[in-house]
């Protein structure tokens, strides 16, 4: 580990310091060596060493730590020309580094696979260590920057794209502006449409002796509900992998409800999906769960031209659950372009404010746990209310996340600190209110292109 130095003469005080300190109160025994350039301390017992120049200071936890730290001094000094600023791995990666960062962190995964092969901690029977530093699906480096905005931090971890998945992925665009504004939670992602593309991925997971028997024993007992349900089930399918698993659990749903669950409703999706949560009354829903209700909404993008067809299959699906379950079904404005239909089930004579109901209005196909959490939707996507897009503190911890992501979750930490209390937390009063003032919100984004897998995570704290 290294840390810059400004001011070799305060740092040389602080570092005679540092030690004297270790050595009187926690048993450490430095030897020490100086020259005009470099000033050392070593304990090879504790495995530990530091190293001072005029531009930084070399901290080394090894088994061997004065040799180690020799190395590193001859990198740092120039008199080693073996620097892994110069491999081609270290290169990719600080290419992809933000200007802004305060640390980093590279991992060369081959070189830390070799390692922990040739140190016998992990048996080759255990690990096949061999396979996965050849696997041309593995990534060879991994790397992971940090640097400060206002009022909070962000983490962005990055790894070469080794896996074809990005062909049929396209970005989330801003799915905050199609959710209301006290949205204390959302989760968003892109995700194929075409069933084709899982097969080809799904057909590798099944001829592994590790998984084949768990993959089997899933595939049967579908197949046996299938075949107790169908007229015409299909063939049995010996040796059965994941994409066979994934057919016959089509066929099931076909089988119950006359919907094909691929023709019928996913290839008349548009391949992005919504997640979102309103702020909520903890504790009035624990006191009455059934008559506070927690409004949800999940949302499915779908084609255009498309509309007409999922319409006629969520009816006929609405119509297999009116016959297998006490349901009554209307159809409300909820303010849409279509009307919504809201489900009114009788829980065996217990009343509840839940009335779960789907809409398609603006591109979605709307899910929702109360006929309000709709409207609420409805009403944002339309302008006559806020949407999340429009709260200050959404847009601070978003807007400082680089691409356009694929993957988004976002919470409102403030607000859910705000159903807790000190006790919940095991903190005194003065931590919880502490806590209460300072933090803010968590975005976490992922993205993936031909080249690169992008992470990032940003807290924000102190929220105006």
């Amino acid at each position: 580990m290294t840390v810059s130095v400004r001011d070799f003469e305060n740092a040389r005080t602080f570092m005679e310091d540092w030690t004297d300190y270790l050595e009187d109160e926690e048993g450490f025994d430095f030897d020490s060596d100086d020259d005009a350039e470099v000033e050392i301390w070593t304990d090879e017992r504790e495995s530990l060493a530091f190293a001072l120049t005029k531009e930084v200071l070399l901290v080394v936890f090894a088994d061997d730590p004065e040799n180690t730290l020799e190395d590193m001094l001859d990198l740092i000094t120039g008199r080693s020309d073996r620097s892994l600023a110069d491999t081609e791995q270290f290169q990719a990666a600080r290419q992809q580094y933000s200007d802004r960062r305060f640390a980093s962190v590279f991992l060369d995964i081959e070189e830390l696979l070799d390692l922990l092969e040739d140190a016998d901690l992990i048996s080759d029977e255990a690990y096949d260590f061999a396979a996965v530093s050849d696997s041309s699906d593995f990534p060879n480096w991994a790397a992971a920057t940090a640097q400060w905005i206002d009022r909070g931090i962000v983490v962005e971890i990055l790894a070469p794209n080794t896996i074809d998945i990005t062909s049929n992925l396209q970005g989330l665009d801003n799915p905050a502006e199609l959710v209301h504004a006290e949205t204390i939670g959302l989760f968003a992602a892109t995700f194929d449409t075409d069933l084709d593309n899982w097969r080809e991925h799904l057909e590798d997971y099944g001829s592994d002796d590790e998984i084949s028997y768990y993959v089997e024993d899933i595939y049967v007992e579908l197949y046996r509900e299938v075949e107790w349900q169908s007229d015409s089930p299909p063939r049995f399918k010996e040796n059965p992998d994941m994409a066979d698993v994934l057919d016959i659990f089509i066929e099931l749903v076909e089988a119950y409800s006359d919907v094909d669950l691929e023709k019928d409703f996913i290839d008349n999706l548009g391949g992005k999906f919504i997640l979102a949560v309103e702020e909520f009354d903890a504790g009035r829903i624990e006191e009455d769960p059934m008559e506070e209700t927690l409004n949800v909404v999940a949302m499915l993008s779908y084609l255009p031209e498309s509309e007409s067809r999922l319409e006629d299959s969520l009816e006929d699906f609405s119509d297999f659950l009116q016959e297998e379950i006490p349901l009554d079904i209307d159809s409300e404005d909820v303010g849409a372009d279509n009307d919504a239909e809201i489900f009114r089930p009788d829980f065996f004579g217990i009343e509840t404010d839940y009335t779960p109901g789907y809409v398609l209005h603006n591109g979605y196909l709307v899910f929702g746990t109360t006929e309000e959490a709709l409207e609420n939707v409805v009403s944002a996507q339309n302008g006559d209310e806020d949407a999340l897009s429009s709260v200050t503190e959404y847009q601070r911890a978003v807007e400082v996340l680089p691409g356009e992501p694929q993957f988004l979750f976002w919470l409102d930490l403030r607000s859910i600190v705000a159903q807790l209390d000190a006790d919940d937390m095991d903190m005194t009063d003065d931590e919880f209110e502490a806590l209460e003032e300072s933090i803010g919100s968590l975005v976490v984004v992922s993205s993936v292109d031909e080249e690169m897998i992008r992470a990032s995570l940003a807290v924000t704290f102190f929220p105006q």
